[in-house]
């Protein structure tokens, strides 16, 4: 829920990892699993959710 709300406030992967220390590649997989997980192509259409 963390990596959704900073993805709709606009932050990069790299911002979100280091806002909530953990690294990069975490963040990619979460990314990456949001995306499958709603069907969306692109993280902007994951803003919608909130």
């Amino acid at each position: 829920m963390d990596v959704l709300l900073l993805i709709a406030q606009g932050a990069t992967n790299a911002d979100i990892a280091l806002k909530l220390s953990v690294s990069r590649r975490t963040v990619d997989t979460h990314v990456r699993n949001l995306l499958a997980k709603t069907g969306s192509m692109r993280r902007t259409n994951l803003s919608a959710l909130v």
